[in-house]
């Protein structure tokens, strides 16, 4: 998709010839890079000019990849990777004989050697350095490792994808069915609203009985004056 962006003010008319095939084409249609088996290796003919004078493809960002890529095609070698994904593992190179990697957090790994070779799982973003020895030697190889970036795709998911992994069970069918109705929990609470009631009456009753008990009835008190024997 990167490859779109450029913009050429002219370029080179190319045919095929003598075997050759177009691998890839300019938006009117016309071809923009050739190949042709030779030998162990290919010949690629490019016609998009790849200075600055006839179009900005050295300023886009795909312009340096696509220069190595095509040099490693050419030549019939797999291209190495720049950069990673977390979750994956990096091959450490069968060159290095004792490997000692510096991860990102600053943390020492020694990646343990077996048949296949030393491999290391890559769980943290950032840079990796390669050394060979002691991490005070020269670095080797570094890799920069990047978080998928299906982690920053804010796409809405389809409901049926969200729900693929579900398997639903009889245990799910029974928790269903046990979700009681609401004309059943409204009939379950008509207890408490008894009980309520009850406890209202009885207080209204202790009441009534403490007014109207002995404070209530009781006699009221006279007295009488003492008699003096000189009255």
């Amino acid at each position: 998709a990167a490859l779109v962006a450029p913009r050429f003010l002219r370029h080179v008319r190319l045919e095929p010839a003598h075997g050759g095939s177009v691998i890839a084409r300019f938006d009117d249609g016309s071809p923009a890079v050739l190949e042709r088996a030779e030998g162990s290796g290919r010949v690629v003919m490019i016609g998009a000019p790849l200075d600055a004078r006839a179009g900005d493809f050295p300023l886009q960002p795909a312009y340096v990849p696509f220069v190595r890529r095509l040099v490693m095609y050419s030549t019939g070698r797999d291209a190495t990777p720049l950069a990673r994904e977390t979750g994956e593992s990096w091959i450490i190179p069968t060159s290095t004989r004792e490997p000692v990697v510096s991860t990102p957090d600053g943390s020492i790994v020694r990646p343990v050697r077996d048949a296949r070779g030393a491999t290391l799982a890559l769980r943290d973003a950032g840079v990796y350095q390669l050394h060979d020895g002691e991490v005070r030697g020269p670095t080797v190889r570094q890799l920069a490792v990047n978080s998928p970036v299906r982690e920053s795709d804010l796409t809405t998911m389809p409901a049926d994808e969200l729900l693929a992994g579900i398997a639903h069970g009889d245990s799910s069918v029974v928790a269903v069915s046990t979700v009681p109705a609401p004309a059943e929990v409204e009939r379950r609470q008509g207890f408490w609203r008894l009980l309520i009631a009850a406890l209202a009456v009885l207080l209204l009753l202790e009441m009534l009985m403490a007014n109207r008990g002995w404070r209530g009835q009781a006699n009221p008190l006279t007295t009488v004056p003492p008699t003096g024997a000189g009255s």
